[in-house]
């Protein structure tokens, strides 16, 4: 095994992971600039949501960190062309149906103390 197998072993890899395709991304990574302005959303939202925190509420504050939160990933990607968004997309929406669904449907909620309960007795042995 030579020392350029590792690398494109790894690049396939990573190219699946991020992108859900075999074949490597071409083009340039993302901008230093682009990047640390991304950086500098995330903290001038993150004071914001702690400065008006009595003003925007509860669900204000959510709705800023999934945004910081979004801004943070694609900060720390070195190609954000590479990003398969519809993955994510998909992964945001579930995430929502499965907030409601544990929220508003009481069978559920009685799922959830369900296994509470058995926890609880695992726990206790």
């Amino acid at each position: 095994m030579t020392q350029s197998e590792p690398n494109s072993i790894e690049s396939s890899i990573s190219s699946l992971v991020i992108t859900g395709s075999h074949e490597p991304q071409s083009g340039p990574g993302t901008p230093t600039m682009v990047r640390a302005a991304l950086l500098g959303a995330v903290v001038l939202l993150t004071i914001t949501a702690y400065l008006t925190h009595e003003t925007i509420g509860q669900h204000g504050r959510a709705m800023i960190g999934i945004v910081v939160f979004l801004l943070l990933a694609a900060a720390v990607f070195s190609n954000l062309r590479a990003v398969n968004w519809k993955t994510i997309g998909w992964g945001i929406a579930l995430q929502v149906v499965l907030a409601l669904a544990v929220t508003k449907l009481s069978i559920v909620q009685d799922i959830l103390k369900g296994v509470g309960v058995g926890i609880k007795v695992l726990i206790d042995c």
